[in-house]
C-alpha cells in the first residue's frame, strides 16, 4: 500500500512485491530505497507521475536499510561525503563549528548534504552553536562504520578537545 500511495502503478506488481518482503515490515526501507532510487534516476516523475527508467530484471535490491545509506554516502560529491563520515563522530547532531577540528575544510560538503536531505537543519544548540542533524539515526550510523577504527578514536579525542574549548568555565 505504501508503494502504491507514494509511486502509483510505476512498478510492475512483482517488483513492489521483492522490495516488501526484502522491507519485512520496516516502511524506512521502502521509504530509502525509493528516495535513492529518484537520486540516481531509476525513478524518474514524467508528466506528474513516477516512472521506471530501468528494466526492472536490471534492478538489485539492497539486502538492508544499512545498505541504502551507505550507498547513498558512496553516491555523495567527495566534500560531503568526508563531512558525512566525518561529522558521524559528534552523534546525531553535528555542530558547524567543530568542522575545522574534524579537517572538513569546505562549506560545500554541508550544502550538499542539505540539498540531498541527508542533514536537516540548520538548528541551535546553547553551548555549541549551529548544528546540523542527520536525518536518520541509521544514517549518522552508517557515515560512522565507514571509518577506520583508528580515525574514529582520533576523531573522538579531536572532537572531546573541541567540546572541552567551546565548553569554557562549565566544563
Amino acid at each position: 500500500a505504501l508503494i502504491r500511495a507514494l509511486l502509483g502503478s510505476a512498478l510492475p506488481d512483482e517488483l513492489a512485491t521483492a522490495i516488501v518482503e526484502r522491507a519485512d515490515g520496516t516502511p524506512l526501507f521502502i521509504e530509502e530505497l525509493l528516495r535513492t532510487w529518484a537520486s540516481v534516476g531509476t525513478l524518474v516523475r514524467e508528466d506528474g507521475r513516477w516512472t521506471l527508467a530501468v528494466e526492472p530484471d536490471r534492478i538489485a535490491l539492497p539486502p538492508t536499510v544499512q545498505a541504502i545509506y551507505a550507498a547513498q554516502l558512496d553516491d555523495l560529491p567527495a566534500e560531503a561525503r568526508l563531512l558525512a563520515r566525518r561529522g558521524s563522530v559528534a552523534g546525531r547532531r553535528l555542530p558547524t563549528g567543530a568542522l575545522g577540528a574534524l579537517r572538513v575544510e569546505s562549506s560545500e560538503g554541508l550544502d550538499a548534504l542539505r540539498r540531498r536531505a541527508l542533514l536537516a537543519g540548520p538548528l541551535h544548540d546553547p553551548v555549541t552553536g549551529e548544528a546540523y542533524a542527520y536525518r536518520h539515526a541509521l544514517l549518522r550510523d552508517a557515515g560512522y562504520a565507514s571509518l577506520a577504527r583508528a580515525e574514529r578514536a582520533r576523531l573522538h579525542l579531536v572532537m572531546a578537545g573541541w567540546l572541552e574549548s567551546v565548553a569554557g568555565e562549565r566544563v
